[in-house]
């Protein structure tokens, strides 16, 4: 009985002992030595890592994006925020600005008609207008003397930053926006012209 009395006592003993030594010497993780000095450039590279779009300069985010959407952007050499690209045959111009969140997506002369049409002219413009409340992408007409036609354009802005999910998606969303504006104008302007099927006149 003594001998077991004394064995549950050496038990306790290094038990405690045991306790003793871990609560004085706790178990630390080793930092590395980059984080040590600077810990903000390992948080900015964490943050990289997961968003491969920040740190880019507006002009680098567009042409990036542009690129995953298997499009081939062009910069205009006249203006030098302008990006040209082509995609689904359509020609977009997007105007950007380094200072902004914003950008501008212009898909040009898609539809034209003669000038000397006044009952067509007139149709256009009720068309127009009546496409703008429906649709984000607005209808917008211009006049070119020179060549005595009338033409509609699609115009959008848009913010276009890093925080946004999917840029590639979201891009692509706005593209096809012009074209639902393009087969809603066609269909009203079909129907007021008492047309069932739409005509593409580009």
């Amino acid at each position: 009985m003594e001998q077991a009395i004394y064995v549950i006592a050496l038990l306790v003993i290094a038990l405690v002992a045991v306790c003793y030594y871990v609560i004085r010497h706790p178990v630390r993780q080793e930092t590395p030595a980059a984080e040590k000095e600077n810990p903000q450039n390992t948080m900015e590279q964490d943050n990289q890592e997961t968003n491969p779009y920040e740190g880019m300069t507006q002009r680098e985010r567009l042409l990036a994006v542009l690129k995953e959407m298997n499009c081939q952007p062009e910069e205009d050499t006249e203006e030098p925020e302008r990006i040209l690209v082509a995609y689904q045959g359509e020609r977009f111009i997007i105007d950007y600005s380094e200072q902004s969140k914003y950008i501008s997506i212009h898909d040009v002369w898609w539809y034209n008609a003669p000038l000397d049409d006044i009952e067509l002219l007139s149709d256009i413009r009720k068309v127009v207008n009546a496409c703008n409340f429906d649709n984000h992408t607005t209808l917008i007409y211009t006049i070119n003397a020179e060549e005595n036609v009338i033409g509609v354009h699609c115009r959008q802005s848009m913010v276009f930053v890093p925080e946004i999910h999917n840029l590639k998606d979201y891009l692509a969303s706005q593209f096809v926006d012009s074209f639902r504006q393009h087969q809603n104008f066609h269909a009203r302007l079909n129907a007021l012209k008492g047309q069932a099927v739409p005509t593409d006149n580009k």
